[in-house]
């Protein structure tokens, strides 16, 4: 049926041969806007699944009570103390979060083993780099302690992103303005 079809079309003339070609190019044009359009929106939806966890503790809902609707965990998690802050340095935007576990079941952020205890944190590799490029006299007092390890792929919205997860103790977050407590860490995207 085919070749049918292509010699009924090439004996048109040259004036069809050139309609079907443009027809061809259009519709694989089209076809390839679409293909780019949803790995586009498949690539939006995943990097906003990697902020999911800083939204832990936004809209007031966490609390060391039963983990609200798009949070994960189970009854009986200890709460943890959280803080979500911006800071800047040279124009770049740096995300901090201060932790303060208050049991050995406190929730755990993607991308790290543990919380990090009191004067502990720890950093993105693109902040680890700035870490160590940076006269501390600028950048590093800004986190206190040790670094104890790298924040994975899992947590980072970029590669090249700012973010450092400092741990606290429950006294030193509990009187701050913004600190909440939470029972499980966030899986609902921001744009959600």
């Amino acid at each position: 049926m085919i070749p049918f079809g292509l010699r009924l079309t090439l004996r048109g003339g040259r004036e069809a041969a050139t309609r079907l070609l443009l027809i061809a190019a259009a519709v694989a044009l089209g076809a390839g806007l679409l293909l780019a359009t949803l790995a586009g929106i498949n690539a939006v939806n995943a990097q906003n699944a990697r902020f999911a966890w800083l939204e832990t503790g936004a809209g007031g809902g966490a609390s060391a009570g039963p983990p609200r609707s798009g949070y994960a965990g189970a009854n009986g998690t200890d709460p943890a103390w959280w803080l979500l802050t911006a800071d800047t340095f040279h124009g770049q935007v740096i995300g901090r979060v201060d932790v303060a576990s208050t049991g050995a079941r406190s929730p755990v952020p993607p991308g790290i083993p543990a919380l990090p205890g009191p004067g502990q944190f720890y950093a993105s590799g693109a902040l680890t780099t700035l870490l160590h490029s940076t006269p501390s006299g600028e950048l590093a007092h800004r986190f206190p302690g040790a670094q104890v390890g790298t924040i994975g792929p899992a947590a980072l919205p970029a590669p090249n992103s700012l973010v450092a997860i400092v741990g606290r103790t429950p006294s030193q977050l509990a009187g701050v303005p913004g600190a909440r407590q939470v029972t499980a860490i966030s899986t609902t995207s921001p744009g959600s």
